[in-house]
C-alpha cells in the first residue's frame, strides 16, 4: 500500500502541533485516524467535503468526532466495505450515498440496537442494513433521490466554492440557480478574483450573473454584513418531489422485502435539495396514501442532510402533522439533519417506537 498520502497528512498535523501545542487533542485524533486508515487500506479522501476537513487544522473538532465515530462503526459487523467507499471513492455522490448508510447504522448503534451491515453480493438483492428492534429484524434500505446532471453540476460548483472560502479565508453566501458545466470554470475564476479583492480590501463584494447566480463575499471578520444566510441551491423539482419519492418506494421493493422481513426505507438528500418544511406542511400528502398500499414497509423516512451548515430552523412547526413526524437532530459526520417519518398504519409489522427515538440527537461520547 502506498502510504505517501497519510505520511504527508501526519507530517502536516505534527507540524501544527509544534506551533500550536493547544491543538494536542485534534492532532491525536488525526494520527489515530491515519493509523486506522493504514490498517484498513483507506486513502486520504479526495472529495472536497471530506478532503479539506482532513487536511487543515480548522476542523479539529470534526476530526475528534470522526475518530470517535470510526471506532463505534468498526464494531458493526461488515463495516469495512462501507468505510472503504467513504474514503476511497473519487465520486462525491458515491461517497455521500455510503455516508448516509453509515449515519443510519451509527444512530442505531448509539441507541443500543443490534445492527449489521448486509453483505453485498451482486446480483443478489439485499437491503443495506439489518436492525433488530423489539425482537424483530427489519430490512433497512438507505437511498438517495436521483441526482440528475443539473444537481451534480451545482453540487460540484458548491464544493469548489467551499475550497475558495477555505483558501482565501472568506465567507460566501447567496443563490445558485443555473451553472452550465461549460461555464463553471469561468464563473469560479471570477468568484475567486472577487474573493481575493474582498479579503485584500476588507470589504464585501457581490458577484452576479443574470439567471445563474448571485453571491456575496466577505472576509471572515465581517460576516455580519451578509444579507444571505448560507448558499441556497435553487431546484425546480418541488412540484414533483412526491412523485419521485413514490417512484423510489416502488424501485426499492426487492431490497425491502428480502426474506419476507418488514422493511424501512430511508431516503436522503443533501442540504436544501429537499425543502423539508414545504414537504412537511402540505395540506394534501400524496406520499402517505401510496405508502399504505405497501404492507411490507413499516416506515418511510425522508431526510435533508447538511454536511457544512445548519439547515433551516423548523422549531416553529409542530412535531406531528397529518400522519407525519418531524425530527431535527445533529448527525455523526455532518452538521444537522431534518427528517420526516411516516409510520405506515397498514403495515403487517408496526414501526417500533425505538426506531423513532433513534432519530433524536446522536450523542458521540
Amino acid at each position: 500500500m502506498d502510504n505517501t498520502g497519510w505520511e504527508k497528512f501526519e507530517r502536516f498535523h505534527k507540524s501544527i502541533l509544534k506551533e500550536y501545542p493547544q491543538e494536542k487533542k485534534g492532532v491525536k485524533a488525526a494520527i489515530e485516524i491515519s493509523e486506522f486508515a493504514r490498517k484498513n487500506g483507506l486513502n486520504v479522501p479526495v472529495n472536497s467535503p471530506f478532503n479539506f476537513r482532513f487536511t487543515t487544522n480548522m476542523h479539529y473538532d470534526w476530526l475528534i468526532r470522526a475518530n470517535k465515530i470510526l471506532k463505534i462503526i468498526s464494531k458493526i459487523p461488515n463495516y469495512l466495505p462501507r468505510v472503504k467507499r467513504l474514503f476511497n471513492s473519487e465520486d462525491i455522490f458515491d461517497s455521500l450515498t455510503v455516508l448516509y448508510e453509515l449515519e443510519v447504522a451509527l444512530r442505531f448503534k448509539i441507541h443500543g440496537l443490534d445492527v449489521t451491515f448486509s453483505v453485498e453480493e451482486p446480483p443478489e438483492k439485499t437491503s443495506d442494513i439489518e436492525v433488530k428492534i423489539s425482537n424483530q429484524i427489519f430490512n433497512v434500505e438507505v437511498t438517495t433521490l436521483n441526482n440528475p446532471d443539473e444537481v451534480r453540476d451545482k453540487m460540484d460548483f458548491l464544493m469548489f466554492l467551499h475550497q475558495i472560502m477555505l483558501k482565501h479565508k472568506v465567507y460566501i453566501a447567496g443563490n445558485i440557480i443555473n451553472i452550465p458545466r461549460t461555464e463553471s470554470i469561468i464563473l469560479l475564476n471570477e468568484v475567486e478574483e472577487k474573493a481575493i479583492k474582498s479579503k485584500t480590501k476588507m470589504k464585501k463584494a457581490i458577484y452576479t450573473e443574470s439567471g445563474k447566480l448571485i453571491l456575496e463575499i466577505v472576509p471572515r471578520e465581517r460576516t455580519s454584513e451578509l444579507s444571505f444566510q448560507g448558499i441556497h441551491i435553487v431546484y425546480k423539482e418541488l412540484t414533483e418531489i412526491e412523485d419521485k419519492i413514490n417512484w423510489t418506494i416502488t424501485k426499492k421493493q426487492d431490497q425491502l422485502n428480502v426474506n419476507n422481513k418488514p422493511g424501512i426505507l430511508c431516503i436522503y438528500a443533501g442540504n436544501r435539495i429537499i425543502n423539508i418544511e414545504e414537504l412537511y406542511s402540505r395540506k394534501y400528502d400524496k406520499i402517505y396514501p401510496y405508502l399504505q398500499t405497501y404492507s411490507n414497509i413499516s416506515g418511510l423516512v425522508v431526510s435533508s442532510y447538511s454536511l457544512f451548515e445548519s439547515t433551516e430552523n423548523l422549531e416553529h412547526l409542530k412535531r406531528y402533522h397529518d400522519n407525519k413526524l418531524l425530527r431535527e437532530a445533529k448527525t455523526g459526520f455532518g452538521d444537522s439533519e431534518h427528517s420526516i417519518i411516516w409510520v405506515n398504519s397498514t403495515a403487517k409489522t408496526r414501526l417500533p417506537i425505538q426506531f423513532i427515538e433513534s432519530y433524536e440527537n446522536v450523542i458521540i461520547r
